[in-house]
């Protein structure tokens, strides 16, 4: 009988018998009985599968069981014993045998003079094995010996006193694609070599060395096959299949000989299913065929396939990998990198270059993927080194010259952005007139953008009246209405949108839209970044939302955003000494003008600490940002509305007149401006209660408020709430109908009648939050109540100024 192309491997003792297994029960039972209809069993699998010992294990136990068993064909004719028992031939490795051989198995076995029980190989283009196959079928008499699963593995290792656990167990399966004969070889040695470790040597890695044994049981079984198999298995290491005309082009042979081939390799136990090569097994056929020879056959793979259509990005990386220089090679790897993650993409780019790809678009690509990582540094290193030599713009600096731009943009250095944008000039920077805008606004160079704006008489496309309606919100004047519907529609056309995202945010929060500001959150911001746009949506449009809001961490922490994400972390209401982080963050950039609400949140935060001269530098610089875009811009507006607030929180009084006057400057430009208008009147309301010799009447107070929360800014609203004593209407939900509850508590106390009504409700044991629900207004401001009723009770513990209340006679 023919060799088997089994593993050359030390003695084993073979796989116990499974007294459970119906099927090998049933083989035992059946196979030598002239009267059964099982006359022929079949163990189909790849070496290492562990068929040729399941065969030996059968074959003994059907000679114990009184079968006469015959190993090969016999010579002599056999014919059934005096019980009717036929013999049993026992034919192992079959799919090596001669075709003759297997026929006359065939014969013999047709003429019922005996039995067979087989072991092969699967040989799906084989008609001599299928056919054989095919005739047990019927009788149930195939068994196709499958990978195992790691489960198997651990019960293997621990009969044979390995200890693994269930990650090694799966390595190891993995390292010897599943085959039980494989495994349990390796399971044995492993046993054998840590029974024979000495106590002080290094512990044995049982992954590490099943794949050193792994490795060189595949290396015996590569140097039993032919050439052609070999040249298949290297065809397989490109891993998009075997096809018998490839492999018949690729190893310059016939295409039956392919077939064939193809045929082998597949029931070589070095394939897996999807025909490609067990990586285990790669550096032994390397080893076995020879690297020249291996990377001959892939490259002849890869230049065929590249032949007959387009280049796969496998196909892309395999060529680039073996040397092949063109050009579709290098642009199928940019656009894979244009689809890929960011750390798939690094490698497509690198495989880009090696392909002989413009090393110019390669660097704009890493500067991209740096700056979408939130790497600015070294997203600003790779395009200086673009235009670092240029000394006039040309149209070749308009792309790396704008990326730069966005790059500053993202590290909070609007400065250098405009300085990029001045360099390149309207001429060249039109092509990219939002990155221009932005970039010159944010530092107030109103003039200069504006050029951006004029009708260049082009015909005005989708795209261009997008582009227009984009840049006129970016000037706020005014912001909201027409404005703001113009902005949303063009949002979708826009190609540029990144740099559009957070200006675009800020204007529809200014607007009091809360509607608007998700739909730029939805269709905008990128998912690591919308749920930054979602907390300053909160924070300025929903302060009850906003106060229990957790803080926010953004995922691209580029300056400009982690300044945004401090700032946003403060809340409606920050408690004081909370500001530390965010002026540390604040520290490391410039506040453009898309920042307006940023550094207005952080002023009127540290100014309600008493601490607002850290950021005196910055407030002046941003002044004159704002200066230089016009008192009548809606950015200016807010900004003043701002400024107010933090001088009277800060005792200000000249400041808060003085920005008082430039917002009823910018009223009297544009008295028909209903934001405007109710800013001004709220910021006399909040110059009164600050400054006002005499107390400001109620009445004036909730028509502020009123007028705040009409507008869209019910978080502001809220905070005027803070300070007085008036009823908060900055929750949309307050109707007549659902005002607070009458006041329960004895006029004639020290507590006024809001901070009476909380009395009432702490005394009845509600939370912060309870209290702040039934009032209709933020936990935060529940807490700066309490605060007030504790000062007034003289502090104390929650239970003494309880106990306090009582005796004033609160109920």
């Amino acid at each position: 009988m023919p060799v088997s192309e089994g593993l050359a491997a030390p003695a084993v003792a073979p796989l116990p018998a499974d007294d459970s297994d119906p099927w090998a029960l049933r083989v035992v039972d059946e196979l030598g009985h002239h009267d059964c209809g099982l006359d022929l069993a079949v163990l189909v699998g790849p070496p290492g599968s562990g068929r040729s010992r399941a065969l030996t294990s059968l074959a003994e136990r059907l000679r114990a069981a009184g079968a006469r068993v015959v190993v090969g064909i016999p010579r002599d004719a056999q014919t059934p014993d005096t019980h009717g028992r036929r013999p049993v031939v026992v034919a192992d490795d079959v799919h090596a045998w001669p075709v003759a051989s297997i026929a006359r198995l065939r014969s013999a076995l047709d003429d019922g003079h005996l039995a067979v029980l087989a072991a092969t190989e699967n040989r799906l283009r084989d008609t001599m094995i299928t056919g054989l196959i095919q005739r047990s079928r019927p009788g149930g008499g195939v068994r196709v010996c499958t990978p195992v699963s790691t489960a198997w593995v651990l019960d293997r290792a621990l009969l044979r006193r390995v200890d693994l656990d269930p990650t090694q167990a799966s390595h190891i399966r993995r390292t010897c694609a599943g085959a039980p004969g494989l495994i349990d070889e390796i399971l044995v040695t492993l046993a054998s070599e840590f029974g024979a470790a000495h106590p002080d040597s290094p512990p044995l890695n049982p992954v590490e060395r099943a794949a050193v044994l792994a490795r060189k049981a595949y290396r015996r079984r590569l140097e039993h096959l032919d050439d052609a198999v070999l040249g298949a298995l290297a065809v397989a290491v490109e891993g998009n299949g075997l096809d018998t005309s490839v492999v018949a082009e690729v190893l310059d042979i016939d295409e039956q000989s392919a077939i064939t081939a193809v045929d082998r390799a597949r029931g070589s136990g070095l394939l897996l299913s999807a025909d490609t090569l067990v990586p285990t097994a790669q550096g032994p056929l390397v080893e076995t065929l020879g690297p020249g020879r291996v990377a001959q056959v892939r490259r002849a793979s890869v230049v065929r396939r590249m032949g007959v259509g387009s280049i796969s990005p496998g196909d892309a990386m395999a060529a680039a990998e073996l040397g092949i220089r063109e050009p579709r090679v290098s642009a199928a790897l940019l656009e894979a990198a244009a689809r890929a993650s960011a750390s798939e993409a690094e490698v497509l780019l690198t495989a880009a270059a090696g392909a002989g790809g413009d090393a110019s678009e390669i660097a704009m690509r890493r500067a991209h993927l740096a700056l979408a990582a939130g790497e600015v540094h070294r997203a600003s290193q790779i395009v200086d080194e673009i235009i670092g030599a240029a000394t006039s713009p040309a149209v070749t600096h308009v792309a790396p010259t704008v990326l730069a731009a966005r790059i500053a943009l993202a590290a909070g250095r609007p400065s250098h952005a405009a300085d990029l944008i001045r360099w390149l000039g309207p001429k060249y920077a039109a092509t990219q007139p939002i990155t221009a805008v932005r970039a010159l606004l944010d530092v107030g160079d109103r003039d200069a953008a504006a050029h951006y704006l004029t009708d260049t008489g082009a015909a005005p496309t989708a795209a261009r009246t997008a582009q227009r309606d984009a840049l006129r919100a970016l000037f706020g004047e005014p912001i909201g209405g027409a404005t703001l519907d113009g902005l949303l529609r063009a949002l979708p056309m826009l190609t540029d949108r990144d740099d559009i995202a957070w200006p675009a945010l800020m204007l529809a929060v200014q607007s009091g839209d809360v509607l608007a500001a998700r739909v730029v959150a939805d269709e905008v911001f990128d998912a690591d970044r919308r749920d930054l746009a979602l907390r300053w949506i909160a924070l300025l449009l929903d302060p009850h939302t906003a106060a229990g809001a957790p803080t926010l961490a953004p995922v691209t922490p580029t300056p400009a955003d982690r300044v945004r994400a401090e700032v946003a972390a403060l809340g409606p209401l920050p408690t004081p000494g909370g500001c530390g982080q965010t002026l540390r963050a604040a520290a490391a950039v410039e506040f453009g003008l898309a920042d307006t609400l940023t550094l207005g949140e952080l002023w009127l935060s540290l100014a309600a600490a008493g601490e607002q001269a850290r950021v005196r530098g910055q407030v002046a610089a941003f002044d004159e940002v704002v200066a230089g875009i016009g008192t009548m811009s809606g950015w200016a507006v807010t900004w003043n509305w701002y400024a107010i607030r933090a001088c009277a929180a800060a005792g200000d009084r000249m400041g808060t007149e003085d920005r008082l006057a430039r917002l009823e400057t910018a009223l009297s430009a544009n008295p028909g401006d209903e934001r405007t208008a109710t800013l001004a009147a709220a910021a006399r309301v909040v110059h009164d209660l600050a400054f006002a010799a005499t107390p400001i009447d109620d009445p004036r107070v909730v028509q502020a408020r009123a007028g705040l929360v009409a507008i869209g800014a019910p978080t502001d609203a809220a905070r005027l709430c803070a300070d007085t004593a008036a009823p908060d209407l900055s929750s949309p939900r307050l109707t007549s109908a659902e005002a607070p509850s009458p006041q329960l508590s004895p006029p004639s106390g020290p507590l006024t009648d809001r901070e009476a009504q909380v009395a009432h409700e702490l005394l009845a044991g509600c939370t912060y939050a309870e209290i702040g629900a039934r009032l209709f207004i933020s936990a935060k401001t529940v807490e700066h109540h309490v605060a007030r009723i504790r000062r007034r009770f003289g502090g104390g513990s929650r239970s003494e100024v309880l106990a306090a209340l009582r005796a004033a006679g609160y109920r």
